[in-house]
């Protein structure tokens, strides 16, 4: 199988484990940092992070930034701090 077909695979993979549990999936696939990060910026709201994690994003052109976590953990933390600083270009 091709590198970007198991890419699309994992990536549905994902989306479905979301659908059914999106807490266990938030454990399981996000690394602990970067949910911590993403806790902060809504106050330690559960619920908004994984909302927010999962929804897609215009900063990264329609993707969700759980799915940029997966490859690029480091842009969806840079957008978390310019998001706790009013950065929002």
């Amino acid at each position: 199988m091709h590198e970007d077909d198991l890419k699309c695979k994992r990536r549905g993979a994902l989306r479905d484990l979301v659908a059914y549990d999106q807490e266990l999936c938030l454990d399981l696939v996000v690394p602990t940092g970067l949910w911590n990060k993403c806790l902060g910026l809504f106050e330690g709201d559960r619920e908004l992070a994984g909302r927010w994690l999962t929804s897609p994003s215009l900063a990264f052109g329609g993707i969700r930034p759980i799915d940029v976590a997966q490859t690029e953990p480091g842009k969806v933390a840079d957008l978390i701090g310019r998001l706790e600083h009013g950065v929002f270009s």
